[in-house]
């Protein structure tokens, strides 16, 4: 009967070993690479992306090779780009993004319901498709330097209700924010974008008040879409600024102009060779259009060909940013 129990206790202690074993080779790594120069280090339930380049792309719903109990994510200085599914269904809820990263990779963030908000830098330009799918989001401001808005990089968000877009975004992807409750729009941009009618699939457009620059109204109320919403002049483009300071406030001097007038070149257009400088009228419409051989580093003249007196709204544009402003012509 002694040795019975003795085995019995041996046999136990074995199981409990083997059991700790096994549990502790199933443990996930707490670093590891995520990109040719990259590294990432999870600890105290923050994960922090390190080095230079791009991340690797991953699938979902796997997403990367860290746990998914993340609270925190601190993307450092040097990383570029954002991988595919990088991080699929995980429960952070605060995200800090380096303004390196040029690239936001297609679901990314998707099924991230902690995730509320996120500010993004003004170095991302590309967001791909379904990125924040089905997360948490209650408001978005897109930073005055994205270009493209994937498809469906919203779709199924049931708690995001305001959106800020910029004036630097061309386009916007097919069920962008298909299903949101969106309830207001701020929209940076004096031209209306041309877009498909299923980016806002199943949201009730009517019900949501879309505030655009007061110059360009009567324009978003003729364009394809965006006329459906209920539009209100509530955006004075000019004073809007950035967190850098330099914001997309153009200075036309003298204001009001009564022949040829200067815009003082804005710092990040100092050393680009061409340029496009568009005038816009009162209604929206756009009058005048001139590509700059930019060979003067401090300011452009301007000269409207248009000799009606009024407002006029000038913008002055790469491929990836513009800044505006207005000035009076007497």
């Amino acid at each position: 009967m002694k040795k019975s129990v003795i085995q019995l206790f041996s046999y136990s202690v074995i199981i409990m070993l083997f059991s700790m074993t096994n549990t502790f080779a199933q443990e996930p790594p707490l670093s590891g690479p995520c990109g040719n120069d990259l590294e990432w280090n999870f600890s105290d339930y923050t994960l922090t992306i390190s080095g230079t380049g791009d991340m690797w792309n991953y699938m979902p719903p796997e997403g990367g090779p860290w746990p998914k109990s993340i609270k925190t994510l601190v993307i450092e200085k040097g990383v570029t780009s954002i991988g595919r599914a990088a991080f699929f269904d995980c429960s952070f809820s605060s995200v800090s993004m380096a303004n390196t990263v040029t690239k936001i990779g297609s679901n990314a963030f998707t099924m991230c319901r902690n995730l509320k908000s996120i500010e993004l830098p003004n170095s991302v330009a590309v967001i791909g498709d379904y990125a924040f799918s089905e997360s948490g989001f209650t408001t978005m401001s897109f930073p005055n330097g994205v270009i493209n808005i994937g498809r469906g990089i919203f779709y199924m968000c049931y708690h995001l209700t305001s959106v800020t877009l910029p004036n630097s975004v061309k386009s916007i992807g097919g069920y962008a924010f298909s299903g949101c409750p969106l309830t207001s729009i701020t929209n940076l941009n004096p031209v209306p974008l041309t877009i498909d009618t299923t980016v806002f699939h199943n949201v009730d457009i009517r019900a949501c008040t879309l505030y655009v620059p007061p110059l360009s109204v009567p324009r978003y109320k003729k364009a394809e879409v965006w006329k459906e919403f209920n539009i209100v002049g509530g955006v004075d483009i000019d004073e809007e600024e950035t967190d850098e300071g330099g914001g997309n406030r153009l200075l036309v001097y003298p204001n009001p102009a009564t022949g040829a007038c200067s815009i003082t070149m804005p710092d990040e257009f100092l050393y680009e060779r061409f340029l496009t400088l568009s005038v816009y009228d009162a209604s929206g419409k756009l009058i005048q259009q001139i590509q700059i051989d930019n060979d003067s580093p401090e300011k452009v003249s301007l000269k409207l060909d248009h000799k009606a007196q009024g407002v006029y709204m000038v913008t002055l544009s790469n491929s990836v940013r513009s800044y505006t402003g207005k000035v009076v012509f007497n």
